[in-house]
């Protein structure tokens, strides 16, 4: 597990070309800088709510719940924080990418 003031993460699975990790999300800040990979990323949240912001403004924030489902294409610079903020419960959530 790698914690930060941004959250926790940590590897569920790796191998046959995928990485598994989850996500926690518990009163942290919200991360000023952008988040990218190279590669499609897939969330899919668990527990709580989640905003995810974009660098681009050709697209518009997305508020998702238990279920929800968000695929990034590649290259897309965005931020992920539990929402709303004032929420007191953890957002937990799980991303998928592929590796070589």
């Amino acid at each position: 597990m790698t914690a930060s003031p941004y959250g926790s993460v940590g590897k569920l699975f790796g191998g046959e070309g995928v990485e598994l990790v989850w996500v926690r999300k518990e009163r942290e800040e919200v991360d000023p800088d952008w988040f990218c990979l190279d590669v499609v990323d897939l969330l899919v949240v668990v527990q709580g709510g989640l905003r995810c912001d974009f660098e681009d403004p050709a697209y518009a924030s997305r508020d998702l719940s238990p279920g929800d489902v968000l695929v990034l294409p590649a290259g897309t610079r965005c931020r992920a924080y539990r929402w709303p903020r004032e929420q007191l419960d953890a957002t937990v959530f799980l991303a998928a990418y592929p590796v070589p």
